[in-house]
């Protein structure tokens, strides 16, 4: 998802869904809240695969993976104003932020792809 102009960290950059947890929230309530508050789509604990959990300027980051068969994204926060899927092997091509790119790379095996620069 793309921020926006106007938001206000990492402007016109390219982030997965996500955010900072609320208080007593698990990383994975966490996780299916941010994704229905940034998209529209809706998830359940059995439909996410954790990915692994790093350190990220002091802030611990849970990485999920949500397979979906049809999604059908509506941007709701308004943080974010367009959205892509796109192959992961196609990611460099976009204006990533540190902690997207910091996600891939940790977790090579993963998505089984060479280092975003």
């Amino acid at each position: 998802m793309r921020r926006t102009k106007s938001a206000p960290t990492r402007p016109l950059m390219w982030d997965f869904p996500g955010g900072h947890l609320e208080v007593g929230e698990s990383a994975e309530d966490g996780a299916i809240r941010e994704l229905k508050e940034e998209s529209n789509l809706d998830a359940i604990s059995d439909q996410l695969k954790k990915i692994g959990t790093f350190e990220e300027s002091g802030i611990t980051v849970h990485l999920y993976r949500l397979d979906i068969d049809d999604p059908v994204v509506r941007l709701k926060d308004g943080e974010h104003d367009q959205y892509a899927w796109t192959p992961i092997s196609q990611m460099e091509c976009y204006n990533l932020t540190d902690t997207i790119k910091k996600s891939v790379n940790n977790n090579k095996e993963f998505f089984d792809l060479r280092s975003i620069t």
